[in-house]
């Protein structure tokens, strides 16, 4: 994990359902104390919470890493990962984050890795939601929903794509899946 720190137990959450296929969820944050809270308190809230969510800090200077740090203390299957500080931010930034938060969960018996950014929020049924769509149709491979960014609420409804290009979007709207996808 270059130079990474890994910080936290390496308990899974034993509240996750055993009837829907086992996931977790990957967060590459820099400088997100503003918005993480809202982030971390909709994880704590689902239903369906991961078996992992591996909060990886690519360099945050801001208070982001204390903020997880609380959480994580009361959460177990909540994992910090900090990257070392760094001074340009770029998206190769948050590519070596997420990598870093794949190698610390790609051997635990998951069905589903998901990609969550730092600064959105969502009901407490967003991933029951998502991964009951995957157990419904096991070729699935990509599925989001709409969520709240900051002041932004998106209003489009889910839109799942499978690999290979079959059925590319579910309901016929398509969606961005930039803040909150998960991947079989």
């Amino acid at each position: 994990m270059d130079s990474a720190v890994f910080e936290g137990a390496s308990v899974l959450n034993e509240h996750s359902s055993p009837k829907l296929p086992a996931y977790v969820l990957i967060t590459p944050a820099r400088n997100e104390a503003r918005f993480i809270e809202l982030t971390l308190q909709s994880m704590i809230s689902q239903t369906v919470p991961p078996l992992r969510w591996v909060i990886v800090s690519d360099g945050s200077t801001d208070g982001t890493d204390d903020i997880v740090r609380n959480y994580a203390a009361d959460h177990p299957w909540i994992v910090l990962i900090r990257m070392p500080e760094r001074a340009e931010r770029h998206f190769a930034g948050k590519v070596h984050a997420f990598n870093a938060g794949y190698e610390s969960v790609k051997d635990l018996p998951i069905d589903i890795v998901g990609n969550l950014d730092g600064d959105v929020s969502f009901g407490s049924g967003h991933f029951e939601f998502l991964i009951d769509k995957m157990a419904q149709n096991p070729r699935l491979g990509v599925a989001g929903a709409p969520f709240r960014e900051g002041t932004f609420s998106t209003t489009i409804g889910l839109a799942i794509s499978r690999m290979s290009g079959v059925d590319a979007s579910f309901s016929g709207v398509p969606v961005s899946t930039r803040s909150v996808a998960i991947y079989r």
